[in-house]
């Protein structure tokens, strides 16, 4: 394919597509059908979704645009500074001067970029769940209590400036989105590494604990409660321990024989009750005992697991379990710092992916040379409606400098030949917006 550098991108790559359609049309048309190409349409949007029109939003949703210079970029930041009044606070995002390349480069990186996105989104909240789930934190709570290089989240994402010493300009826009993606794949996949670790132990823990502190009967520890002479053990039959509310015992006790030919007759024995509910031991063929458990679950009654030990072997479980438990308080300090730690690095890889891909598709948009500037809106109204009138207050300011542009009518044997170009980018053959729009949200789902 030709290389072209940009100055009109969509006239070019219309006049690309004719040229090549017979030879790369495959290649082209798999570019031009991600709604997503030249920013046109959010990932989490559709042009005419009318199923979701009154759908509220979450509440900490935000806009990042770009607009094109007009005639500066500082001109059209104080324009929409001015039009957005009362509907949004807005604050710049600086967009650095990145090396630029070619349209097909850019058109291919457009679509890399877009997944890279959304990887490190799901990296980044997969990390702040572990946070919640290791601290049992809402996710109310979490997103107050996070923190992305020392600041509260918003204030991060709303005074973010590109961090040169970590992802410096002298590399390609190509190079600088695979080193972000490096760093927050390998947080990726330490988080794996050690959530399973964290896991295992505690799954461990509470695996020999010996010491339920719960007064439950469905719950607590049956050591010093059922006693020797209420085990029945040999090489067929095996005692079974089933608790049963108090309201239901009546019911219980005429029905246990009939659960199945496996129950011995008259073998039942209350053992304890705490006032609501009663432990009651039944003798059972010991090869039964999965198809007994079955049953009593199907009836809402709890089946208790019991193994007697004697007392030297509950003071070595005892000993295991304060062992095991040791290294899980260890590891829990270790584990939650380096949480805290990999939210704040794959945020900062998420907000630098956004910024970068926020360039990229302002350049296929706008063409060269660079003339264009961002900003971060934080709509002060909820609802869609009022989101919707927010962009298009800002859409008619860039209406007329765009309409050669991004309002450029198909032909109708352009959208004969690609009719993808209808289908996904464009509603009633004209561009959604005169502007560039993600739409993403900082609260933890």
């Amino acid at each position: 394919m030709a290389k072209v550098h940009v100055e009109h991108p969509l006239p070019v790559l219309l006049s690309l597509l004719k040229k090549h359609k017979h030879t790369l049309g495959k290649q082209v048309l798999a570019w031009v059908s991600d709604p997503t190409l030249f920013g046109l349409i959010n990932h989490n949007t559709t042009t005419n979704n009318n199923n979701n029109n009154n759908k509220e939003m979450p509440l900490t949703e935000l806009m990042l645009i770009s607009v094109p210079g007009d005639p500066t970029p500082d001109k059209s930041l104080d324009r929409v500074h001015r039009r957005v009044k009362g509907m949004a606070n807005m604050f710049n995002m600086r967009i650095p001067k990145f090396k630029v390349g070619t349209l097909d480069q850019l058109v291919a990186l457009s679509e890399s970029l877009s997944k890279f996105d959304a990887d490190a989104e799901a990296v980044t909240h997969k990390v702040a769940g572990a946070i919640a789930e290791v601290e049992r934190m809402n996710r109310h709570e979490l997103t107050r209590d996070l923190k992305v290089d020392a600041k509260d989240v918003f204030h991060f994402v709303s005074t973010f400036d590109w961090d040169h010493s970590r992802f410096p300009l002298n590399m390609s826009v190509k190079n600088l989105s695979e080193a972000i993606l490096k760093q927050y794949e390998k947080i990726g996949s330490e988080l794996d590494k050690r959530l399973l670790e964290y896991r295992g132990l505690k799954k461990k823990v509470e695996e020999k604990n010996p010491t339920d502190a719960s007064d439950k009967l469905t719950k607590m520890n049956l050591q010093g409660v059922v006693k020797k002479h209420h085990m029945i053990e040999s090489e067929n039959l095996v005692t079974a321990l089933v608790v049963v509310q108090k309201s239901r015992i009546r019911e219980w006790t005429s029905s246990y024989e009939s659960l199945g030919p496996y129950v011995v007759p008259r073998s039942l024995e209350a053992i304890y009750s705490d006032g609501d509910n009663t432990l009651f031991g039944i003798t059972i063929f010991k090869k039964y005992i999965e198809d007994f458990k079955h049953q009593v679950n199907l009836r809402h009654h709890a089946f208790r697991h019991f193994e007697f030990v004697t007392l030297q072997e509950d003071e070595t479980k005892k000993t295991e379990f304060a062992a095991v438990k040791k290294q899980l308080s260890d590891l829990h300090g270790g584990l939650l710092k380096w949480l805290r730690i990999g939210f704040s690095e794959s945020f900062i890889c998420w907000m630098h992916l956004k910024v970068l891909r926020l360039f990229v598709e302002s350049v296929l948009r706008y063409g060269l040379p660079v003339n264009f500037t961002g900003a971060l809106l934080e709509p002060l109204k909820k609802s869609t409606a009022a989101k919707k009138t927010l962009l298009h207050a800002i859409d008619t300011l860039f209406a007329d400098t765009q309409d050669t542009l991004s309002r450029q009518k198909l032909s109708a044997k352009d959208i004969a030949d690609y009719p993808s170009l209808k289908d996904m980018i464009f509603s009633d053959d004209t561009l959604e917006y005169s502007f560039i729009l993600f739409l993403f949200s900082i609260e933890v789902p």
